[in-house]
């Protein structure tokens, strides 16, 4: 962690901002903001299609009307841009792995433009392993949530805590993931009555989500969305179909 901080700090030294490409590091950019170059751009301005979040129809930003009245009112509705892959994928690493917290922000475009069309109260970022954040040095979804917030003007409240260590989901099944952060959360911080948006990057199969939406409504949250940066590519093209 210490060292690809200090590669980080060198690289923003030799590189500095409009010099090369956050995703992918190319060192001419020629996007308006200065962070990406052109190709990367052009995959980031092809996000997925908005569907409905219950059963996948084309066209919905919300539930579509059946689902919002067969659907449970507790529902996890995710929201979401991009397959990991490509230009987002290399942003989510670049942000998660490298510490480049500019990488946020193409990201924090296209997640505020895939929010539905109604009122929230706050931002709450998935929490980090407490080991795993000093290790970094900061909490990926903290950084997401604070970019999404000067979008939104939505306040970033920083709800949720990991009572316990857990173990790397990456190579765990789906049933090991949903065991693995089984009561593993607890809300620190007021959230009876409000309607939250909790934030991550990456979406496999939603067991930490899950779980902290099971904590946030068990709180008194009155309504808990998910929205990620990117969904896993097998994901991805299974809601297409």
């Amino acid at each position: 962690a210490a060292v690809r901080r200090f590669w980080g700090a060198l690289c923003a030294l030799l590189y500095p901002r409009g010099a090369c490409c956050v995703a992918c590091g190319a060192l001419r950019t020629d996007d308006e903001a200065g962070l990406l170059c052109r190709e990367c751009r052009k995959e980031l301005d092809a996000p997925l299609p908005a569907r409905c979040p219950g059963c996948g129809a084309a066209g919905w930003k919300t539930l579509c009307p059946d689902c919002s009245a067969k659907l449970p009112r507790d529902f996890l509705a995710g929201f979401v841009p991009y397959a990991y892959g490509g230009a987002a994928g290399r942003l989510v690493r670049r942000l998660k792995y490298d510490c480049v917290r500019e990488a946020a922000e193409p990201l924090a475009d296209a997640m505020s433009a895939c929010l539905p069309e109604e009122p929230f109260d706050a931002l709450v970022p998935a929490p980090l392993n407490r080991l795993r954040e000093r290790e970094r040095g900061f909490n990926q979804s903290q950084v997401l949530c604070e970019a999404i917030g000067r979008r939104t003007r939505l306040p970033v409240l920083d709800a949720l805590e990991r009572v316990r260590y857990t173990k790397t989901q990456t190579h765990l099944s789906a049933e090991e993931r949903e065991k693995n952060v089984a009561n593993v959360f607890r809300c620190r911080e007021n959230v009876a009555g409000l309607r939250v948006i909790l934030v991550d990057d990456v979406r496999t199969t939603g067991a930490t989500a899950k779980s902290c939406v099971r904590t946030l409504r068990d709180a008194g949250a009155e309504r808990v969305i998910l929205l990620t940066a990117t969904i896993a590519a097998h994901r991805a093209s299974r809601a297409k179909g």
